[in-house]
């Protein structure tokens, strides 16, 4: 199994067929799980526990109990392959843990002890964008209470044995062997099985694990105490990062990225989170600078693309929020928020044009940001009352030429609001266009004649009128 950006390693398919070769009892086997990002001789994560086909078997490798089985590198004969491919069907993101389930039902897993295919890690992967999709589907057709218990079942039956080939160089051979994965992760101490009494779920207690299972605080913990011990590590770093991340703690979450950055860790998953931390502080334009980063290296990701249009439109730059978000569609079409997202900013620009108001985020000379007319116009284009705060606004700040253009607008979606008509008046006369003020006064009072300021402010317009 080999997807279309991942690689096979070098030697593996001398290594597949030295092994058949040797022992054609083996039909499925794979190697430890490998991950690059831009060149396969740098690893960013590594793992060698060898996985138990009973494991596989009860549905187990889903990211919680156990890690997922690599796809890439995983070699399969032909007859086992037609034994287990109906284990494809009915699904669009999760078949490979069934196939893997249905084919543990006729065959045995082997693992290699050298990693035989490589996964490229990049933003704006299926595998990351629509985690909840994949774990979705594997919830309907075996529910996490039912994995549990399976769980449980294998403990107590102590079915952790799992088949390992290794090449013997005293003789030349590929020997198969048996392994227990409890022995493996006491030897080399990266974990321990955890066993509770009642209420025990029987996972995993390493950071991933805890961070899988969505229990943040104390990820946070684990990888603190993993870094106390190799503070160099920068994977540990970033997953920091990650799991401050989902506690909101966002300040803390940009360190750990930083970090991980520092050390060498700073491909585009970790530069993009980075700058998804730094917007939910507002930290926009430092939030540009990472997107662009991660662009420079993958143009072609819609994910980068509708976050730097996003950073863009925040910050009032509509050109280039406009820009970025086409080329967003361009790569992938038929992305609703985004189109939702450019057809706003597109009406703003559109009554910015026609009541000539520029959309830059001054407010000290009184021009209303980008992100407010966002709201008031572009949302709810037909609502007269957002015309009218936005007019309010204007007069307030002694902009009258503005105010004028906005009252017109609101006025001519409502017409009948004589408070509204008043104000276009008062803003009219203010800018001594008293023939008009005139005009507007005299249809307020038509609107409403009780309210008494109408008629006040129609008598000293006429006077000033005959006086001027």
């Amino acid at each position: 199994w080999i997807n279309a950006d991942d690689v096979l390693m070098p030697g593996a398919l001398s290594a597949i067929c030295g092994i058949v070769g040797e022992h054609p009892e083996v039909e499925w086997m794979g190697g430890p799980q490998y991950v690059f990002e831009t060149d396969v001789q740098q690893q960013v994560l590594q793992r060698s526990t060898p996985t138990p086909t009973a494991v596989i078997r009860e549905g187990l490798c889903d990211g919680k109990h156990w890690e997922m089985l690599q796809q890439e590198g995983t070699f399969f004969s032909r007859a086992l392959w037609f034994r287990a491919k109906h284990g494809l069907k009915g699904f669009e993101l999760a078949g490979d843990w069934n196939f893997w389930r249905e084919m543990a039902h006729h065959g045995v897993y082997y693992q290699y002890e050298s990693p035989l295919g490589a996964f490229r890690r990049r933003v704006g992967q299926l595998s990351v964008e629509r985690i909840g999709d994949y774990r979705a589907e594997i919830e309907r057709v075996m529910p996490l209470e039912v994995r549990r218990g399976r769980f449980e079942e294998l403990d107590l039956e102590q079915e952790w044995n799992a088949k390992v080939i290794r090449f013997d160089d005293g003789s030349g051979r590929m020997v198969v062997g048996v392994e227990s994965v409890r022995e493996v992760y006491q030897k080399v101490g990266k974990s321990s099985l955890k066993s509770e009494q009642a209420g025990s779920n029987g996972w995993f207690e390493q950071p991933k694990k805890l961070q899988q299972d969505e229990r943040f605080e104390n990820a946070v913990a684990a990888y603190n105490r993993a870094i106390v011990q190799n503070p160099n590590f920068a994977e540990d770093h970033y997953n920091l990062g990650q799991a401050l991340g989902q506690l909101h703690r966002w300040e803390e979450a940009i360190v750990g990225y930083q970090k991980a950055i520092s050390l060498g860790f700073a491909g585009a998953e970790v530069r993009c989170h980075l700058g998804y931390a730094l917007g939910q502080l507002g930290r926009w334009k430092e939030a540009i600078v990472e997107y662009q980063l991660v662009l420079e290296v993958n143009p072609q990701s819609a994910e980068v693309n509708q976050c730097l249009g996003d950073a863009y439109s925040k910050i009032g730059l509509k050109d280039k929020a406009i820009t970025t978000y086409r080329r967003t569609l361009e790569i992938k079409p038929y992305l609703f928020e985004v189109e939702e997202k450019l057809k706003k900013l597109l009406q703003i620009v559109d009554v910015a044009n026609k009541s000539q108001v520029e959309l830059t985020s001054d407010r000290n000379i009184g021009i209303i940001p980008l992100l407010e007319c966002y709201e008031v116009i572009a949302n709810q284009p037909e609502d007269y009352q957002g015309y009218i705060d936005l007019a309010n606004t204007f007069a307030q700040k002694q902009d009258f030429n503005q105010a004028i253009i906005f009252y017109k607008i609101a006025l001519k979606i409502n017409p009948n609001d004589a408070e509204s008509t008043y104000q276009l008046g008062r803003a009219l006369e203010v800018s001594n266009r008293i023939e008009q003020a005139v005009k507007h006064y005299k249809r307020a009072i038509d609107l409403n004649p009780k309210d008494k300021r109408y008629a006040q402010a129609l008598e000293l317009s006429l006077k000033s009128s005959i006086l001027s």
